[in-house]
């Protein structure tokens, strides 16, 4: 699934059209250590959907400092920017972590 497909099909509050932040998430992406992030999500994911993990606490942590990093200052909360599209628990925050960032950075919300 690419990510505007995702975007696109997300109940998203992005106020801003899902292309625009698309183009912002995949330009995120390029940088290895956001990439990284969103590789470790998707291992996370497997183990919390399959109960090997209880407890995601750390990983909330990690999100949120995601979204710091991106947005340049805090943001305060991860905000649920992305929801349905049937994501995984996991997927779906470091996601909204991601476009949180965005979001905060005001990258994204800027019609193009």
């Amino acid at each position: 699934m690419s990510i505007f497909t995702l975007l696109s099909q997300a109940d998203c509050e992005c106020g801003a059209r899902p292309e625009n932040w698309a183009a912002a998430m995949e330009e995120i992406l390029l940088d290895p250590h956001y990439a990284g992030f969103l590789e470790s999500a998707l291992v996370l994911s497997d183990a919390y959907e399959r109960g090997l993990i209880q407890d995601l606490g750390a990983f909330h942590q990690g999100c949120l400092e995601i979204a710091r990093s991106i947005a340049g200052r805090d943001p305060g909360q991860i905000e649920e920017v992305v929801r349905g599209a049937n994501l995984p628990r996991v997927i779906r925050t470091s996601v909204n972590a991601i476009l949180t960032g965005i979001k905060a950075r005001g990258s994204a919300t800027q019609e193009k």
